[in-house]
């Protein structure tokens, strides 16, 4: 078992110990399949595939915060909506946060974002895109 891993596991278990319901930062949230965990500055993955309405937990395992925003188009480090989506989430050391995609947006749309406090380090900018209900569910 890779580190990253084995921290992904003990964070949900340590959630999960706590009463919540799944693997979401709020113990009270919706549990959620759609999962960005950033360690020693990158995502995995790097581009995540999710549908319109969608909730999604984003977990930083570095100690260090980061503070993701979407951008126009990938490599543009200035923080603007992408597809309907205006992210601006930081996010302190060793935490978590969940942010909701709206409802209504384009199967296919492409939300670039990257971290306005590391932009220099290439690993830190990453994607998100918009899937269709359908290929949202298949296995």
């Amino acid at each position: 078992m890779t580190r990253l891993a084995f921290r992904r596991l003990a964070f949900t278990l340590a959630l999960s110990g706590c009463g919540g319901a799944g693997a979401t930062a709020n113990a009270t949230g919706p549990s959620t399949p759609y999962v960005i965990a950033i360690s020693n500055y990158a995502e995995d993955p790097a581009n995540l595939g999710a549908p319109a309405g969608a909730t999604i937990l984003v977990q930083n395992f570095d100690d260090f915060p980061h503070w993701f925003s979407s951008s126009a188009a990938p490599n543009v480090y200035v923080h603007s909506a992408a597809g309907g989506v205006d992210l601006d989430l930081y996010l302190p050391a060793s935490s978590s946060m969940t942010f909701a995609l709206p409802a209504g947006l384009t199967a296919g749309a492409v939300v670039p974002y990257f971290c306005r406090l590391h932009r220099a380090a290439e690993r830190t900018a990453g994607s998100i895109t918009i899937l269709a209900p359908a290929a949202a569910l298949a296995p």
